[in-house]
């Protein structure tokens, strides 16, 4: 399934251990961490690129499944974002 964003919104995969540059998704069972790696951004976003390492509000987005990449990310107004990280 290919989709792109619209607006304000960004697609987001949440980062739950990001030491020695690695990505690594968090379990279910395991509460969301407020981290995550942008993975795509809707054509109104400005101050977020692809890539960046942002903080977010823990409410506020929707979990979307790509079965045939078989990943799991978040979808998310540019509203929760509370910041951009520049080093971890």
């Amino acid at each position: 399934m290919k989709v792109k964003p619209i607006g304000n919104n960004l697609f987001v995969i949440p980062i739950e251990d990001v030491t020695n540059r690695r990505i690594v998704l968090p379990d279910s069972g395991k509460p969301l961490t407020t981290i995550g790696k942008v993975i795509n951004v809707g054509e109104e976003v400005k101050d977020i690129q692809i890539n960046d390492t942002i903080l977010f509000m823990t409410m506020g987005y929707q979990w979307v499944e790509d079965r045939e990449l078989k990943l799991k990310y978040l979808v998310m107004d540019t509203k929760n974002v509370l910041g951009v990280i520049n080093e971890i």
